[in-house]
């Protein structure tokens, strides 16, 4: 079981016309990197890209957690995320809790 936790850098500025800060956005994505230490095991993934939401293009982060020996604590894990997306100002966190599904090579 992994937990994939998608979080995007939403308008969140005062007057809401740009992007969280680039301190708050790396505090943001440190933050949610604890979560999912704390509740679903070693982090093995984190990466940065181009995500959409409601249509428009930003900047995403997705981190993913392996599965540990206690298993994942979903409870925790989005009461977490559910504190840190309000403290972020963000309207949601993105999160899947699932077995990953690896597909080998034809030779």
């Amino acid at each position: 079981m992994s937990a994939y936790v998608s979080l995007g850098r939403n308008v969140t500025t005062d007057d809401g016309t740009g992007p969280m800060s680039e301190g708050d956005w790396h505090a943001f994505v440190g933050a949610v990197r604890i979560a999912v230490e704390a509740w679903a095991g070693p982090v093995c993934s984190v990466t940065f890209g181009t995500g959409y939401y409601e249509g428009k293009a930003e900047e995403t982060a997705i981190i993913v957690g392996e599965t540990n020996p206690r298993g994942v604590d979903e409870r925790c894990l989005r009461l977490t995320l559910a504190a840190l997306a309000r403290v972020y100002r963000q309207d949601c966190i993105a999160l899947t809790v699932a077995n990953p599904e690896f597909i080998a090579a034809q030779t």
